[in-house]
């Protein structure tokens, strides 16, 4: 069981208000769009067996590849890369991650020019700059408001995805609701989705 997204970039991008709620409870993410996420309805086991299977698809996709994977992150905080790093077998695939949780961080370490961290363009940055720092095929990066305050004058739920290759980078709009914690295991969620629906484009 998936998620399923089409690839797009990052600009033009359109709101899509509401959700699109499957028998199974889960919410579909478009990419390029955005879409609220709600798992709230769904127990616990089975969001976590959703997560593993995604996971290890991910896995097994690099692996057939060849390809490194690269993770940064901010309003996560480690959470992501710790994520795939669980997986059996990753070893194979997982170069590393960068928790830029500081915006100097960002700026310094990974080469984020763009003024507002919670963006589409920093969010393009973190992820070409992890994939380079890192020496990766491909990286992953979020940045986001977990909250409960607002950030770049953006609300909680705020979230950006960059994903970068050597195709090139995009960014992809989440925007959720909940507490902080919710907001990253969410954030954790999409960011998976993302990588696969790049690599099996």
């Amino acid at each position: 069981m998936k998620l399923r997204a089409s690839l797009v970039p990052s600009r033009p991008w359109r709101r899509l208000d509401g959700e699109d709620q499957r028998a199974d409870g889960l919410a579909t993410i478009t990419m390029g769009t955005t879409r609220r996420v709600s798992t709230s309805s769904i127990p616990p086991h089975v969001t976590d067996r959703i997560r593993a299977d995604q996971v290890s698809r991910l896995g097994q996709i690099l692996t057939e590849g060849a390809r490194m994977l690269a993770v940064a992150e901010s309003l996560t905080g480690g959470l992501l890369v710790q994520e795939l790093a669980k997986t059996e077998g990753s070893g194979g695939w997982l170069r590393g991650g960068v928790v830029a949780y500081g915006s100097e961080v960002k700026h310094e370490l990974l080469g984020v020019t763009a003024a507002k961290v919670v963006s589409a363009a920093a969010a393009e940055q973190m992820a070409a700059g992890a994939r380079e720092v890192l020496g990766a095929d491909v990286a992953v990066a979020v940045t986001g408001v977990a909250g409960p305050d607002p950030q770049d004058g953006e609300p909680p739920g705020t979230v950006w995805i960059g994903v970068a290759d050597e195709h090139g980078t995009t960014a992809e709009l989440l925007q959720t609701s909940g507490g902080p914690e919710d907001i990253c295991q969410r954030t954790i969620d999409a960011a998976i989705d993302r990588l696969l629906a790049r690599l099996e484009a």
